[in-house]
């Protein structure tokens, strides 16, 4: 009905499936305090879309490769606040990245040369860039992400 606001689903107790954040930096510090942070290969968790010209001095913010897919610097949760890493999206698919954009970040391999070269474990990970999600953290088990828009691309055969 115009004029009304979409009412949440609702669970027969009365609870949302979701509790929303009125801003990604909230949603962010709330995922880095009660969120999953465990990282583990083939496991989502939640990272925030950077301004790589500001974090690591790169001429744009979010680069578009050759191949169609996006790179950006991201900051993955983490109890500590995080680590900053690079990621690209896992094909050239969906929308345009932009700093402050949720997305859920899935660790494919690590690499321990390269954790130890920088001096944090957790950036010996590499993963993709597999969606960009809304502010809002589910509150049941079983209850997805909202996807905004997806960046995998199942491989043919």
């Amino acid at each position: 009905m115009w004029g009304r606001k979409k009412r949440p689903n609702l669970d027969s107790s009365g609870m949302p499936d979701r509790l929303a954040s009125k801003t990604p930096q909230h949603f962010f510090a709330m995922q880095c305090k009660y969120g999953g942070t465990r990282l583990a290969e083939g496991l989502g968790i939640v990272a925030i879309v950077l301004d790589a010209r500001s974090e690591l001095g790169a001429n744009v913010a979010i680069e578009r490769q050759e191949n169609g897919c996006q790179l950006a610097a991201i900051r993955v949760v983490g109890e500590d606040g995080g680590f900053v890493t690079v990621a690209s999206t896992a094909s050239e698919r969906g929308d345009p990245l932009q700093p402050d954009d949720l997305v859920i970040w899935v660790p494919g391999k690590y690499l321990p040369d390269l954790a130890g070269y920088t001096g944090d474990t957790r950036r010996g990970w590499v993963g993709a860039i597999m969606a960009k999600i809304a502010p809002e953290m589910p509150l049941r088990n079983g209850v997805p992400w909202n996807i905004l828009s997806d960046y995998y691309a199942p491989r043919p055969g």
